[in-house]
């Protein structure tokens, strides 16, 4: 079965040349391909590993998100 390059979400039932699954993927491939042809910073990111490491930051934040709001209902940047 073929796989996104990016998420390894299934292509199965796209056009056989398809390599993303999406066009936020696509975009990402994109990013990483010229990461790697310019050995130099794309997008502010100097290397594959720190655009990697962003994207699972990223993650991490949307699955345990911060708190929106204390005891007191204030937001978290109220709260500093």
């Amino acid at each position: 079965m073929r796989r996104c390059l990016v998420c390894g979400a299934s292509l199965e039932g796209r056009r056989r040349q398809t390599r993303t699954c999406s066009d936020v993927c696509r975009a990402e491939a994109s990013r990483l391909r010229r990461l790697l042809a310019s050995g130099g910073p794309v997008d502010g990111f100097s290397c594959v590993a720190d655009r990697l490491d962003y994207l699972v930051g990223l993650r991490a934040a949307v699955r345990f998100p911060e708190p929106s709001g204390g005891e007191l209902g204030l937001s978290h940047a109220q709260q500093r």
